[in-house]
Formats: structure tokens, sequence, C-alpha cells
């Protein structure tokens, strides 16, 4: 009984680790969004530290296209149990809403793909192509991240081509695949039961980057940790803006140097001013992932536009979709070993 009781309280961490990246995303996500375009000085002219839901462009505690996104992904992974671009570019055009503040190259490809393009050439073939190098593609991957932790080469190649959908820049492939890495990295982790140990993850990031701005960054959030810098030179130097190289990194940083915490994570990100939401999300990601749903403040749920019901059906469906993924290795292996 209590070893079956043990293994009820694993799983139920493991979800919480699943709800909690999704609705870490999104809460990141509605935090950052008032401040959206801010300067760091104007966020504390205006807030001192923004630290609670507030209204911006939207009403408080609603969220952006970094959310939305990442709900379609979760959505279109659930119908078909496995990665499909084309149910996965239909559902992102289906649930695509102009007030969250798209980026221009996914507006474009999300019009071509409603006019029957091919998902494969829909990011290729957008006018915005040469300048699709901003960071949405990336805060979309954490579900497919969540199903494919265990299976980095799986994981690897889809995460590249669900950025095509709508993102063909190098540095916006390569910084999706870094963040997906960065989730998986996570959820091994929590998984085994163990901690994240900055300077490991750092290592494993290093070792799957293929892009020299990327390896320059990595390097520096690894001097960033041990010295300690003032939060304006992490925002001039590591980035603050919507190009993926300006906010993957910076993201990845806030996580690393506040690890003990889920709030205060999200809260150094979101002040650093620039593209506050999408640091928000890509932040809340990381940490909702580590530290689990329970994590979160209980006044952040409360603001979100549906209390954060809608993160908790996909994380929980999530996990399923990981738990199959992990019973079909383990028969795969099984097989192979009942034949040596």
């Amino acid at each position: 009984m209590k070893v079956l009781y043990a293994e009820q309280q694993a799983n139920q961490k493991s979800i919480s680790n699943f709800t909690g990246a999704l609705m870490g995303l999104q809460a990141g996500d509605a935090l950052g969004m008032p401040a959206q375009g801010w300067m760091r000085h104007d966020i504390k002219e205006q807030f001192g530290v923004l630290s609670s839901m507030k209204r911006g462009m939207l009403v408080k505690g609603d969220h952006t296209d970094d959310t939305e996104m990442a709900f379609s992904v979760a959505e279109a992974l659930w119908k078909t149990k496995s990665f499909n671009g084309s149910i996965i570019a239909k559902t992102m055009v289906d649930n695509y809403s102009s007030k969250r503040g798209y980026e221009r190259c996914a507006v474009k490809s999300f019009e071509l793909i409603a006019a029957d393009f091919g998902w494969m050439e829909s990011g290729q073939s957008s006018f915005y192509a040469n300048k699709s190098y901003g960071n949405s593609s990336a805060a979309r991957s954490v579900p497919l991240a969540l199903i494919y932790s265990n299976n980095m080469n799986d994981l690897l190649r889809y995460s590249i081509m669900l950025a095509r959908i709508t993102h063909v820049h190098p540095l916006a492939l390569e910084g999706t695949k870094l963040f997906a890495c960065a989730i998986g990295f996570i959820m091994r982790q929590v998984d085994a039961g163990q901690s994240v140990e900055p300077e490991s993850l750092i290592d494993f990031l290093e070792m799957k980057s293929e892009e020299s701005e990327y390896k320059d960054k990595l390097r520096l959030i690894r001097k960033f940790l041990r010295s300690k810098p003032e939060v304006g030179e992490v925002a001039e130097f590591l980035g603050s803006s919507y190009e993926a190289i300006n906010s993957i990194p910076t993201a990845l940083y806030a996580f690393l140097a506040h690890l003990d915490s889920f709030k205060k994570a999200v809260i150094y990100a979101v002040n650093l001013g620039g593209v506050t939401d999408s640091l928000g999300s890509l932040t809340g990601a990381l940490a909702g992932a580590y530290h689990g749903e329970e994590n979160i403040p209980d006044s952040w749920k409360r603001c979100l536009r549906d209390k954060g019901k809608a993160a908790r059906i996909h994380g929980k469906r999530m996990y399923k979709l990981w738990s199959s993924q992990q019973m079909l290795s383990n028969g795969t292996m099984s097989r192979k070993l009942s034949r040596m």
C-alpha cells in the first residue's frame, strides 16, 4: 500500500509540472502583457515593480499570442496523438485572434495556410520570411517539449518543423529548438527526482546549439550567473526585444538566476522591459515546468482569463501523451531485450 501511495504521489507531482509549464507560460504572459514594449524605467515609474496583473492592451489577466498558439498546439497534439504539422497549422489558424499581438510573419503565414498553402511552405512563402526572427515559435513549442522530453531526437526534429510553419529565419529556428530542449531537460530532471543544475543545463544547450550567436549568449549566461550583474546590464547584453536571440537567452537567465522561486523568476523577467509578455511567458514556462503548478501564486491564477482551466486541461492531456510515449518506448525496449 505504501508503494502504491508513493507511486500516486510521484505521478501527481509529474502532472503538476506539466500543468505548471503551460499555466506558467500563461501567467507570465498575462503579467507582462500590460507593459509590452515599455522601457524598463517606464515600468518602474508606473508600477514600481510589476508584480501583479494589470490591464493593458487586453483586459487584466488576459494573454497574448504566445499562450494562444501554445494552447492551439496542445489542442492539435491531443487530437492527433502525435506531431501532425497540417493539423497544428490549421488549429492555429482557426484559433487566431487579431487582438493578441501576433508577429507579422505569423499573420501572413496564417493567411497563406487559409488559402490552402501547405504548412511546410507557409513560413517560407510569407512576405516577411526574411524577417521571421521573433520568439513566438519558441513559446508554442512548450506542449511539444512536454510530450517528447524523453525522446530528444524527435523533439529536435519536430520543434524545427513546428517553428517553420511561421518562422524560417535561422535564429528563430535555433531559438525554438534550444528552448524546447531546455523544457525537455527540465522535465527529465523532474521525472528523475533531481534538481536543475545551471551549469549542466547550459552545457546541454551548448552541445545542441549550432549557431555561434546562441553559443555566445550561453557563455554570457554562464558568466552572469557567477557575477550577478545589474538588471540594466542583463537587458543590454542578453537583450529584451522580440528577436529570438534577444529574448530566449534572457528568459533562460531569469529562470536560472532565480531557481528557488517561480514568482521571483517571472517578476524579474517582466521588469526588464521590452517584450515583457514574451519574457514573462518564456520564463514562466521554464519555471512552471520546474516548480509545478502549485508554486504559481494563487493571486495570479485567479486573475487569468479562465483561472487556468485551459492550461490545466492541456497539461493533463500532455501528461497522458507523454505517458503513452513512455509505454511505447518501454515496450520497444522490452521486445529488444527479449530477443537478446
